[in-house]
């Protein structure tokens, strides 16, 4: 089988994929809920403070690992995609070589500084500061266990495994449960055996990703470490450059909050925080959709389907912001009695902050395709210094204008022009690589999701219009909003054959 002759995943695939991964995601979300509450409830105010600032010391060393991540998964996907059952195994052992590699360094950087820090730099009480030692210990220890699964996790997502992916997920949040509540029956100190348990169960988790890629991927599997220099080299200068666009993002949020610090104190992080964290989970379930889309792009620039890939850049993009939609259309209408609902009482700027992040977010949904077919053709250099550039660029033009005298909220207006920038650089930089039309990008997807959003937005605008304002009316908007958007985006966003696909599964499904 030659190259271009490589299955690619179908759509029903891909659909398959990202409802599985949503699943997942739903009940992370559950358990981690309940998780949190009964830790905090067992370890009290004080050892929890303690092992979410040591947490956050060590997990400071993902800035790092995940480029190294993003670069296994391209090159085993990529493989793949070429249908060339040598490289499979070349890219396997050179990953885990650079893995090992890497998580030598990891070993030293974290126990020479992360001991340093700790002992001279954190407050801890004095009377728990043993006990913070050995849970940097075992923090460190679980660290590196995350590191080393990384090329076996990688694979699985590359094969597009997904249940398997999603049924570790829930393992994972099961385990995790179980020993919140070992905690209540533990005769010894509660903060050291739960980072003890977590580190067991990091272990338990590589154990069930090793087994797996050994029994159902062997034709990856391998235990050598020797590594392929042209590969290594290619994978280090991917990650690398994937590095400066990871630092660029960190560097972009983090100065946010010390700008926001300084022109209007702690209150204002207050405010970014929360509208963060309902960020943070609209984002969650928009990458369950790129995961599931990320390998078939991979695979058809890999194996020079051309024209398949362009299918899927299209829709990637479309369906990325419909699913953003569904959250944007009532989080905007409804930010104050979702607040109100959630909080009793919020910060100031809280709801515009909201309002504001989640406009980024839906213009940055649209980008997710498109970064991953950059991604796929391993030519990453100019893409992380343009983008990565113009995110940095945030800060000086929000300080500017800060300084000036402009709102606060003006951070935030600069993040959504300067990602309408970005949108439009990633474009061109598809272009070039892989021949991507700008104008078929514009007509296919832009003017498609704008008669979208205008027209979806239409009733529940309408009912807002006609109601008060209270619990009532959030759920009707919330319930139009959605059938609206649901309407809107099978009548007016899809062309006739996504359209015949979806009719076709939604009568299959109901058994028409």
């Amino acid at each position: 089988m030659t190259p271009t002759q490589v299955k690619i995943s179908s759509k029903s695939t891909i659909a398959r994929n990202t409802i599985l991964l949503y699943a997942r995601t739903l009940v992370l979300l559950f358990i981690s809920l309940f998780t949190s509450r009964v830790v905090l409830d067992a370890l009290g105010v004080v050892d929890f403070g303690t092992f979410t600032a040591i947490s956050g010391v060590v997990a400071m060393i993902n800035i790092v690992t995940m480029p190294f991540a993003s670069s296994i998964s391209r090159f085993i996907t990529y493989a793949i995609g070429r249908n060339n059952p040598d490289q499979y195994k070349i890219v396997f052992s050179t990953s885990r070589a650079i893995i090992y590699i890497f998580t030598l360094v990891a070993f030293v950087i974290l126990e020479v500084g992360g001991t340093w820090f700790l002992n001279n730099k954190m407050v801890i009480p004095a009377d728990r500061l043993i006990a913070a030692n050995w849970v940097l210990q075992f923090a460190i220890a679980t660290c590196l266990v995350h590191l080393v699964t990384t090329p076996y996790s990688a694979a699985i997502i590359a094969n597009e495994r997904m249940s398997y992916y999603a049924y570790i997920g829930i393992i994972d949040a099961v385990l995790k449960l179980a020993i919140a509540y070992a905690l209540y029956i533990s005769p010894i100190d509660k903060l050291v055996e739960y980072m003890a348990l977590l580190c067991i169960e990091s272990v338990v988790l590589w154990a069930f990703y090793f087994i797996y890629c050994k029994y159902k991927l062997s034709q990856f599997f391998t235990l050598s470490l020797k590594a392929s220099k042209k590969t290594f080299r290619a994978m280090f200068s991917y990650a690398g450059w994937n590095l400066f666009g990871s630092a660029a993002t960190t560097f972009h949020v983090q100065g946010l909050t010390i700008l926001l610090n300084m022109f209007g104190g702690p209150v204002l992080n207050a405010a970014q925080g929360i509208a963060n964290q309902v960020n943070n989970a609209i984002t969650a379930f928009i990458h369950n959709f790129t995961l599931a889309l990320t390998p078939p792009i991979i695979k058809s620039y890999a194996s020079g389907q051309r024209q398949h890939l362009t299918s899927l850049i299209y829709q990637g993009a479309k369906f990325s912001y419909y699913l953003s939609l569904f959250f944007v259309i009532p989080l905007i209408l409804e930010t104050d009695t979702i607040l109100k609902i959630w909080l009793g009482q919020s910060p100031e700027y809280t709801a515009l902050f909201i309002q504001l992040l989640i406009i980024y977010l839906a213009i940055e949904s649209i980008s997710k395709s498109v970064i991953s077919s950059i991604n796929a053709t391993g030519i990453v250099r100019n893409y992380q210094i343009i983008v990565g550039g113009l995110l940095i660029l945030n800060l000086p033009l929000a300080y500017i204008a800060l300084k000036a005298g402009l709102p606060v909220e003006s951070v935030y207006i600069i993040s959504i022009f300067t990602a309408v920038i970005a949108l439009y650089a990633r474009l061109q930089i598809a272009h070039n690589l892989i021949h991507l039309s700008i104008p078929q990008f514009l007509l296919k997807v832009m003017i498609r999701i704008t008669i979208v959003t205008v027209v979806a937005f239409a009733i529940p605008l309408t009912v807002r219009a006609m109601m008060p304002e209270g619990t009532v009316r959030f759920a009707v908007i919330t319930a139009t909003s959605t059938l609206s958007t649901l309407l809107c985006v099978v009548i007016l966003g899809c062309n006739k054959a996504e359209r015949q696909t979806i009719i076709s599964k939604a009568r299959s499904k109901m058994h028409i």
